[in-house]
């Protein structure tokens, strides 16, 4: 049931940017079907689950990132991802966290990273760490000239505040490398 929600939401979104003309409007709400479509992505896993609480993070993940794909890849601008998750399973509200941390990434990748870059690359792993705890790694090959993630959050866009909340909710649970 929330997953047709979000779906239809999503929706919504997608008939109302096409309705308009404003490339900035299109482009916010473009970054807002994706953020929710990262959620929905979250109940089809439950769905598929044997469990009403966890999911399995590598389906999970390898199902954000090809939605991503098709959002973002175009004969114009092919960008490479390179994936490589490790299979375990986790609370689903934390895959959701992880899921919307790697969906604001890409999408900052995309509108800053590239600009000036040849073949663009992002590069997403999941594994456990030396500390036994459950890691993802994010990296593309565009110069890296914007805020660190660390930093104040004021002057921020809001996804880089989405991903900076996300990490403080996720705690020490997990560890998000950028």
């Amino acid at each position: 049931r929330v997953k047709n929600n979000l779906t239809f939401m999503t929706s919504l979104l997608e008939m109302q940017g096409r309705r308009s003309d404003s490339q900035e409007v299109k482009t916010a709400l473009r970054e807002s079907e994706s953020r929710l479509k990262a959620l929905a992505l979250v109940h089809s896993q439950l769905f598929k689950s044997e469990s009403d609480t966890e999911v399995n993070l590598k389906y999970y993940l390898e199902e954000v990132t090809a939605h991503l794909q098709e959002i973002f890849i175009t004969k114009e601008k092919p960008i490479h991802f390179q994936t490589s998750f490790s299979d375990h399973q986790i609370n689903a509200e934390d895959a959701m966290r992880l899921g919307l941390i790697v969906n604001e990434l890409v999408t900052n990748s995309v509108k800053h990273a590239f600009s000036q870059v040849a073949d663009p690359l992002i590069s997403i792993e999941t594994y456990i760490n030396s500390h036994g705890s459950l890691a993802l790694k994010y990296e593309d090959n565009g110069p890296h000239s914007g805020p660190k993630l660390d930093e104040n959050t004021q002057n921020e866009s809001l996804g880089l505040k989405l991903i900076s909340l996300l990490r403080k909710q996720l705690g020490d649970k997990y560890v998000v490398m950028m």
